[in-house]
């Protein structure tokens, strides 16, 4: 027999998962945003030749990097506490929005992760390949 839900919990729990679709979209923005970014340095790389361009369009890439990263832990972190809020209760429910972190997926971890990791080594790959034939 499943949890009997309240009108406050179902409200709580709608809420949870707005948030969790905001730091999706988030991250999804931090990519877009990334991408155009370093496409118009690399236009202006290619209209003036100049390898300044180049090495300024790593700061864009480590720093959408750090930022997704940090919105997928946030995610994640809401996740749990999403999990953990649709176990309990309505005696037990705290109605507290503070994410639950897994200890060890600090932002850096989450960097590494397959989903952030490959995104930047792929755009970094490709201004590294410019850099290299220019």
């Amino acid at each position: 027999m499943g949890i009997a839900y309240t009108e406050a919990q179902i409200s709580h729990l709608e809420f949870i998962q707005s948030i969790i679709s905001r730091m999706a979209a988030n991250s999804a923005n931090a990519k877009n945003l990334c991408m155009t970014i370093v496409a118009a340095l690399l236009a202006l790389y290619a209209g003036q030749n100049s390898k300044a361009y180049l090495l300024v369009s790593l700061v864009p890439i480590i720093l959408f990097w750090l930022t997704d990263a940090m919105y997928l832990r946030l995610e994640r972190g809401y996740r749990s506490l999403y999990d953990s809020c649709r176990a309990q209760s309505s005696e037990q429910l705290d109605f507290s929005l503070s994410p639950s972190f897994v200890a060890r997926e600090t932002v850096l971890y989450v960097a590494f992760t397959w989903s952030v990791f490959w995104f930047y080594l792929i755009i970094f790959g490709l201004v590294m390949i410019v850099a290299c034939i220019g």
